[in-house]
């Protein structure tokens, strides 16, 4: 299943949507956030070990930086971009490095010459996730780390997400981008996927 809940060009796909939104701390909330992060950080700290060897990150959406510092001491260098500015204002207090920017906009202005990129709660929000996940596969980037709300409804949903997933049409959405799929986990009603940019690069 995939669901277009918004119309096409709606405002909850604009930076001017989020520019009055409270700090999300998703890592200092209890339950489903924190969770998700915890997992999304575990699977970036792990491609830093063994043959994968990954040292450099980049979080696009990255909110106020939690998962940054969570896994920053992993890796040789870490960052991020957010459109929201109370979040790149709260990035500040944990001392990770990010920057505010038009994710969907202004996408050749970000700097993603990483090895590992991450989307968590973003593709929901955008106009063409499709699109978006085809560019970052024309980047350095080899493996993406994703994750987004699961078995959302039309008529049951975030108000600000535009999309809509079950299991299989997130995963469908991945594979039609050029993804190749290497681990997924259900963790308190959110997806998270591991996926590579190589079908010669999917175990870990």
């Amino acid at each position: 299943m995939e669901i277009r809940v918004k119309p096409e060009n709606s405002i909850y796909t604009t930076a001017e949507f989020h520019i009055s939104r409270h700090r999300a701390m998703h890592l200092e909330q209890v339950g489903g956030h924190r969770n998700r992060l915890l997992v999304t950080g575990w699977l970036a700290a792990r491609l830093t070990a063994g043959w994968t060897k990954c040292t450099t990150l980049v979080d696009i959406g990255c909110g106020d930086g939690g998962l940054l510092q969570l896994i920053k001491s992993f890796y040789d260098s870490v960052w991020g971009y957010d459109f929201q500015p109370t979040n790149v204002e709260g990035a500040i207090g944990r001392k990770v490095n990010v920057e505010y920017c038009d994710i969907i906009k202004d996408f050749d202005k970000m700097n993603l010459n990483a090895d590992v990129g991450v989307l968590t709660e973003v593709l929901e929000h955008m106009d063409n996730p499709h699109e978006y996940l085809k560019k970052l596969i024309n980047t350095p980037i080899k493996y993406l780390v994703l994750s987004s709300p699961i078995n959302e409804t039309e008529n049951n949903h975030y108000e600000g997400h535009v999309w809509v997933w079950d299991s299989e049409g997130y995963f469908k959405m991945i594979d039609n981008a050029g993804w190749f799929i290497m681990k997924d986990f259900y963790q308190d009603g959110f997806l998270v996927v591991l996926a590579t940019n190589s079908n010669k690069l999917t175990h870990i």
